[in-house]
């Protein structure tokens, strides 16, 4: 399970199998409910796994496309006392 809330001390070093036809853009289905906090919880997440991946740079590339539309502007401020490491 891939948390959004974390504190790193390090930057992220990939030290796992990868696999090589691993689909990490499958068709989603937003059209199911889902229980999550509203604040910011899709984009966290998938900051998180592009960031863990090493593709960070990526990610605004694929906001707002068909696999993860956020269905509002993302916001561009953080929180008070926020630190993206």
């Amino acid at each position: 399970m891939l948390k959004y809330i974390y504190w790193r001390t390090n930057p992220p070093k990939r030290d796992w199998l990868t696999e090589p036809d691993f689909n990490h853009r499958p068709p989603a289905n937003f059209n199911v409910p889902s229980i999550q906090q509203q604040h910011r919880g899709w984009y966290d997440a998938a900051e998180m796994y592009y960031w863990l991946c090493g593709n960070k740079d990526k990610l605004e590339a694929i906001v707002g496309s068909k696999e993860w539309p956020p269905g509002y502007p993302v916001p561009n401020w953080t929180p008070e006392n926020y630190h993206n490491f």
